[in-house]
C-alpha cells in the first residue's frame, strides 16, 4: 500500500490497463474469498477421539471442489478421506458446527457433511466430488499428513490440499497452485476417478439438505480431437 501522501502506481497507468488491473485485483479476491480460514478453540484428545466416525466403505479420497453457481469459479478445495476413519480437511476454510482441530474436521459422518455443504450452498455454490478407491495404507499415509498440518491462511486451500496429495506418488505429478478449478480438472484425468456433482437443490423434496448420497454422477466429453490441415480429423 502506499504511504500517506503518495500516489499508488496504478493510477500513473492508462485508463484501461488500470481498468484491467483492478478487474484482476477483484476477481482474485472473489476466488479467494471462498477459503476464509477460522481459528477457533480447539477441541481436547477426549473430544476428537470420542467424535471420530468409522464409515464402512472402502479407503477412499474424494477431492470436493466448491464452485460458484453463476460463473463456475473454483471457489475452495477440500479433501475427505475415508481410512481408520473418516475425516475432513478443509483448509482455511469456512466455520461449521463441527469437531475441528485447526483445518482438520473429525467426525465426518452424513450430518457433518450436511453442515459442510450447507455452509456453502448458502454462499451462492454447488460442489463437484471426485472419489478415488486407494489402499489402506494410502489412506493411513493421508490421514497423517492431514493431521500434521497447520492452519492455512486465507487462499491457499488449493496450495494446501495439493501437499496433502504429493505425500503419495501416485498424487505427485498433480500441480500445485491456487486456484481449485485447475486441480480438480487433473485430478479428473487419474485412471479410476468417479465424478459427481451435487447442487443445493438435489434432495428428495421433502425439506432435507443435500449430503453425500444426493451427488449425481458426471460425465465429462473429451476434449474434441484436433484437425489436421483442410479440415480431416487427425487419426
Amino acid at each position: 500500500m502506499a504511504p500517506w501522501g503518495t500516489v499508488s502506481p496504478i493510477l500513473h497507468l492508462a485508463a484501461p490497463a488500470r481498468s484491467a488491473m483492478l478487474g484482476l485485483a477483484l476477481l482474485a479476491v472473489a476466488v479467494l474469498a471462498g477459503c476464509s480460514g477460522m481459528l477457533s478453540r480447539q477441541p481436547s484428545a477426549e473430544e476428537v477421539s470420542r467424535a471420530l466416525y468409522r464409515h464402512d466403505g472402502p479407503p477412499e479420497v474424494a477431492l470436493i471442489t466448491l464452485r460458484h453457481a453463476p460463473t463456475g469459479e473454483g471457489w475452495h478445495s477440500a479433501l475427505l478421506v475415508n481410512g481408520a476413519h473418516r475425516l475432513l480437511y478443509n483448509p482455511a476454510g469456512g466455520a461449521f458446527e463441527s469437531v475441528r482441530r485447526r483445518d482438520v474436521v473429525y467426525g465426518a459422518n452424513a450430518a457433518v457433511m450436511e453442515d459442510f455443504f450447507d455452509y456453502y450452498f448458502g454462499r451462492d455454490m454447488y460442489a463437484v466430488i471426485q472419489r478415488l478407491e486407494i489402499t489402506p495404507a494410502e489412506a493411513a499415509t493421508l490421514v497423517a499428513r492431514i493431521e500434521a498440518t497447520q492452519l492455512q491462511p486465507i487462499g491457499l486451500c488449493t496450495w494446501a490440499t495439493t501437499e496433502v496429495l504429493h505425500g503419495l506418488p501416485r498424487f505427485a505429478h498433480l500441480p500445485q497452485g491456487y486456484f481449485p478449478v485447475y486441480l480438480m480438472r487433473a485430478f479428473r484425468r487419474l485412471e479410476g476417478v468417479e465424478n459427481y456433482i451435487l447442487r443445493a437443490d438435489m434432495t428428495d423434496g421433502e425439506g432435507r439438505r443435500p449430503g453425500l448420497d444426493d451427488a449425481r454422477p458426471v460425465i465429462w466429453a473429451p476434449p474434441p480431437a484436433p484437425h489436421r490441415r483442410g479440415g480431416d480429423r487427425a487419426r
